[in-house]
């Protein structure tokens, strides 16, 4: 979808959460339709880099942050490399990056999963996200209309 930019060619924010810029394209997360969801009760996921996150947090304080890490930064080298699709200077680049977001990760995130086996990774996200739903501060409001009968 196309947003209305800034004079620095930079979308605005108020239509969005977050975006970067990556080569010459912006990418970013429509606010209207995450407002809409969890409106209605649903559970959202943002893929995004830590920038993007830490713009997360600060807008939705009970958002849980999950950081998505490499088993290691030779099988990332080796990730990235095999991807095929980014030069030299652009994988030392986004090895660079990793680095300083790796750093970020145990002072900003509430859990980790290690990426070595998709499946695996998939399920720890998937018991993150149920064990999140269960948390007696999400339940307040099904609590009080428990209570209410009591």
């Amino acid at each position: 979808s196309d947003f209305d930019l800034s004079a620095d060619g930079t979308p605005k924010n108020e239509e969005l959460l977050e975006f970067a810029r990556y080569g010459i394209n912006y990418y970013g997360t429509p606010k209207a339709p995450v407002d809409k969801w969890l409106s209605e009760g649903e559970t959202v996921i943002l893929k995004i880099d830590v920038e993007g996150a830490d713009n997360i947090r600060k807008m939705y304080p009970d958002t849980v942050s999950i950081f998505i890490m490499p088993p290691s930064m030779q099988i990332l080298e080796k990730r990235l490399r095999n991807r095929g699709s980014e030069d030299e200077e652009d994988v030392l680049r986004r090895l660079k990056i990793a680095v300083r977001e790796i750093e970020r990760c145990k002072d900003e995130y509430d859990y980790v999963v290690i990426n070595d086996d998709l499946q695996d990774a998939v399920d720890d996200i998937k018991t993150i996200i149920n064990a999140e739903r269960h948390k007696v501060s999400r339940s307040s409001i099904f609590l009080s209309e428990v209570f209410k009968n009591v």
